[in-house]
């Protein structure tokens, strides 16, 4: 499996921000792991992480957004000065 799928859907995971962006890199985590699986398990893990990306690209889209914050606090004034 090429890693920069496994990158994609990082990614992915770290933006969706929910149980299932948490899923996504449970996903990844257990792609890095190659050498400890099963072929079958292997295979069915790479065809999840691909079923996954597609589904994503097709219904999802990924924006960078500019925001400007402010940044509030409070402070102790004192009177007559």
């Amino acid at each position: 499996m090429k890693y920069t799928k496994i990158e994609i859907l990082q990614e992915y995971a770290r933006l969706e921000g929910s149980e299932l962006g948490e899923v996504y890199g449970l996903l990844c985590s257990i792609a890095n792991y190659e050498s400890y699986l099963s072929n079958t398990f292997f295979k069915a893990v790479e065809k999840e992480i691909n079923d996954t990306l597609l589904y994503l690209q097709s219904n999802t889209k990924i924006v960078t957004k500019k925001r400007m914050e402010e940044v509030v606090y409070k402070d102790l004034e004192w009177l007559g000065e």
